[in-house]
């Protein structure tokens, strides 16, 4: 009788360690190895969208670390403020390169640490004030902002609160979705954020909004982003050409007029560097008459020309030469 209960104590003791067994396999942690490949999708992409992309996961996990891998200083800014906001520390604010940035840094992260004292270390007179203003509690003033009548002098009042506190919410307060629409663009503008173009809800200012941060940063993948208007996308590469003086960037304009128009721009640099590789092995000037009696006029072929998808070639640097 003991041997009977001593072999039913042992089966039940036995079937309790096989039931258990497998629940170590369930709570395993993430190999290096994933980790490793999730690191190194960044490392695959080039130039701004490496950047964009380091940004983006520097916003997730709350690292620095991403954000000294991004090469575009703008950017490298924003994601520092970003993570410094984040976490309230301030120290970290000292790892972006420029001062004013680096100051307004420090003022955001007073205000989500609610802590004034930070406001001190900013040597800006105009944003240390602009800091300090922002614990005169901002809900409180927008409140008094609303309560004035007049629209005019309501708007002027939450457009600088917004300006004062670095909060693209107090433009909410705003009547009229221009008007308001025009808020985020000053202040998206100013503080060179992306993330307040996207509240804006007029297509023609939006573009306005990310043409003006593209070309602060230099960046043109950041014109992709364009969709209305039409030709909101091409508008914002000729500035972006124009602005950084970025002759290259005229052959990614997607439509043909704006094309032409960010070529004028370097039109003389162009004529240089073509007569300085002329050539002789045909008559330019019967090549030039074909084209000024056919349907392209001189612009027309100076286009075709500067654009690296036509093959008119130096035909139509001969003509401009012998007939402009």
């Amino acid at each position: 009788m003991e041997k009977y209960v001593f072999a039913i104590v042992l089966a039940v003791f036995l079937l309790g360690c096989t039931q258990q067994a497998p629940q170590k396999q369930i709570i395993a942690s993430p190999t290096p190895a994933i980790e490793n490949q999730n690191n190194g999708n960044c490392d695959a992409l080039l130039d701004s969208a490496k950047d964009l992309c380091f940004l983006e996961k520097a916003k997730k996990i709350l690292n620095t670390d991403n954000c000294k891998k991004i090469q575009n200083t703008a950017i490298r800014n924003e994601c520092t403020s970003f993570v410094a906001k984040s976490l309230k520390i301030y120290d970290i604010c000292d790892d972006i390169e420029y001062e004013s940035a680096k100051f307004v840094c420090y003022s955001s992260v007073a205000s989500e640490k609610k802590d004034a004292s930070i406001c001190y270390k900013i040597d800006d007179e105009q944003i240390k004030n602009q800091c300090l203003a922002g614990f005169a509690n901002p809900s409180q003033e927008a409140d008094r902002c609303k309560s004035i009548s007049l629209v005019n002098k309501r708007n002027e009042c939450l457009l600088e609160l917004a300006l004062r506190s670095n909060q693209s919410t107090v433009c909410e307060g705003i009547l009229g979705p221009l008007e308001r629409d025009d808020c985020r663009l000053t202040l998206a503008r100013r503080l060179n954020y992306l993330s307040i173009c996207d509240e804006i809800e007029n297509a023609d200012r939006i573009s306005n909004c990310y043409t003006k941060i593209a070309v602060a940063r230099n960046d043109i993948s950041i014109c992709e982003k364009i969709i209305k208007p039409e030709e909101g996308n091409s508008v914002c590469i000729l500035n972006m050409a124009n602005a950084t003086n970025n002759s290259a960037a005229c052959g990614k304009i997607p439509l043909g007029a704006y094309r032409l128009s960010c070529y004028d721009l370097f039109k003389a640099k162009y004529t240089e560097e073509l007569c300085t590789n002329y050539n002789n092995e045909y008559n330019p000037t019967t090549e030039c008459q074909k084209i000024i009696n056919s349907k392209y006029s001189k612009d027309k072929c100076t286009f075709n020309l500067a654009d690296p998808q036509t093959s008119m070639g130096t035909v139509c640097w001969d003509c401009k030469i012998m007939c402009s």
